[in-house]
């Protein structure tokens, strides 16, 4: 109960630093103001004591039947784990986490759902492992055998003899490693993979070479002429994005849309055409991938019935069909129909096609006229491939936020435990000092101890985050290896190890202080 009412004020302040990242990044609209009443941090504490005291209870079964003269040996043995229904439900959550990896890579396709299957998959098999860590544990010992006693000194066989004889207490380290190894690890890779097909796809797809971008509501709908108008502009095209429901036979389908002007769209945006022509595009019509077309049983000339983002419904009619793209879903309609129907009612993005010649000159006249519209900016289109999709974000923010307390979490579970069992051993290191060793070797056999613990974490939690990555990955680029820096994967392992270290290493010097006699005395 202290605990809870210790946690009260600091989880206020960390939900209203949740709640202004949320807001700063788009996940939650500005509009909305924070407020903690005193319903939520009641429940909350209410189920923190109801799950503490549950806990306390099972766990204290087994002491409460053991006999007294047997508890000091029950005690330092720690050695029994194994039990029919841990195993049975080990079982169920690595089954749990392949499945779910092998329907995302079989079964899912490349859309917005993908990551509903993707991301539990590690988490389920990191659940898993750690029921059966104990056992895993003393298997990959035996493995690190040969290479942890070719170590000099006592430290690498005393580390051995410890983790190989309290396999229970280092296992008891390794789950929570495994955790967030396994599951910051799958978790950003699967965003890192996600950004990188979000910027290739949108490269492939922009034709322009340059974009004029307005923070001010948009462009009045003469500036595009002005754009064409302007020497070595081969051709302008607006581009507004938003999103609709397509009214289709097995109910309303929720769908991406991009607006864009006639004129200017077959040499701004790759559109391979199957059928019809997207010069066609002027006012009740629309264009759309023959994939989508057939889910929707439509064709060039029939009419597609749908609502467009504030609302509104529409029938315009197909005048045209383009290759499917997974990763560019949008359907496609005029700027001049979808833009009043979005917030500012005017197009944000005007691409520009320039001519393979004077190619300085055109940026010059565009960078001249961007000065003379207010709120403009002249880029590259090829810098704007993240800024373009703003739902995209959003999403990485998100997990972001979600990895960030899940770490923090780990972390604080992490450094808990090894903390909780360095001190516990603060006579077994006093009776090593009386019997001859120092506090350096000490020290370092806490290093080998906590090394071993570390690349056993490591390992888990890497194959753990292998069902998320792998079967991401390849749904999204048709590789088993995720997109992104391997500096990522370094600064989580290396975080890992550093906190081990840390929590073991700090307190064992700090207790050592204390002269050996008068700690084996008071244990």
């Amino acid at each position: 109960m202290g605990a809870v009412l210790l946690a009260l004020a600091p989880g206020h302040l960390a939900g209203r630093l949740l709640f202004g990242v949320l807001t700063s990044s788009g996940v939650v609209p500005p509009q909305i103001v924070y407020h903690a009443g005193w319903a939520p941090m009641a429940v909350g504490a209410a189920v923190t004591v109801l799950a503490a005291a549950g806990a306390t209870r099972f766990a204290g079964r087994k002491a409460a039947r053991t006999e007294p003269v047997a508890a000091p040996a029950g005690s330092t043995a720690g050695t029994r784990w194994f039990s029919v229904p841990r195993l049975l439900l080990a079982l169920l959550f690595l089954t749990g986490g392949v499945g779910l990896a092998v329907v995302t890579a079989t079964v899912m396709g490349d859309g917005p759902t993908l990551a509903a299957t993707a991301g539990p998959a590690s988490v389920l098999f990191c659940v898993g492992l750690a029921l059966l860590a104990p056992g895993i544990t003393t298997a990959m010992v035996a493995l690190l055998r040969l290479p942890v006693r070719a170590l000099p000194g006592p430290a690498g066989r005393l580390a051995l003899r410890n983790t190989a004889t309290a396999t229970v207490r280092t296992a008891g380290a390794v789950a929570p490693i495994v955790l967030l190894i396994g599951i910051a690890t799958g978790t950003l890779y699967m965003q890192s993979t996600e950004d990188h097909v979000s910027r290739t796809s949108y490269r492939d797809t922009i034709l322009a070479q340059y974009v004029l971008d307005s923070s001010t509501g948009g462009f009045a709908p003469g500036v595009v002429g002005t754009v064409r108008a302007i020497p070595g502009v081969a051709a302008a095209c607006e581009l507004v994005v938003s999103h609709g429901f397509v009214d289709g036979p097995h109910g309303p389908d929720e769908v991406d849309l991009r607006g864009v002007s006639a004129e200017g769209v077959r040499r701004s945006l790759d559109l391979p055409v199957v059928a019809g022509s997207p010069a066609g595009l002027r006012g009740d019509t629309v264009a759309l991938s023959a994939k989508k077309a057939g889910e929707y049983g439509v064709k060039v000339g029939d009419r597609l019935p749908m609502h467009l983002g504030d609302g509104a419904a529409v029938r315009p009619t197909v005048v045209a069909l383009y290759a499917d793209n997974p990763r560019q879903g949008y359907l496609t309609l005029p700027a001049s129909t979808l833009a009043p129907h979005t917030g500012d009612g005017l197009a944000h993005q005007i691409l520009v096609r320039v001519a393979p010649h004077d190619t300085t000159g055109v940026r010059d006249r565009l960078a001249a006229l961007a000065a003379t519209v207010p709120g403009t900016e002249l880029d590259v289109s090829a810098s704007t491939a993240v800024r373009d999709n703003q739902i995209q974000q959003i999403l990485a923010s998100a997990n972001y936020a979600v990895v960030a307390m899940i770490v923090g979490y780990a972390a604080i579970t992490v450094v808990n435990t090894l903390v909780s069992v360095t001190r516990s051993r603060r006579a077994e290191f006093g009776l090593q000092r009386l019997t001859g060793a120092t506090r350096a070797q000490v020290l370092a056999m806490l290093t080998v101890e906590g090394s071993l613990i570390g690349v056993i974490a490591t390992v888990l939690g890497t194959v753990a985050a292998a069902t998320t990555i792998v079967p991401y990955s390849l749904v999204k680029t048709d590789s088993y290896l995720p997109s992104g820096s391997i500096g990522v994967y370094l600064a989580i392992v290396g975080g890992s190890l550093l906190l081990v270290w840390g929590a073991t290493l700090l307190p064992s010097w700090r207790g050592m202080r204390t002269p050996a006699v008068e700690t084996v005395k008071a244990a």
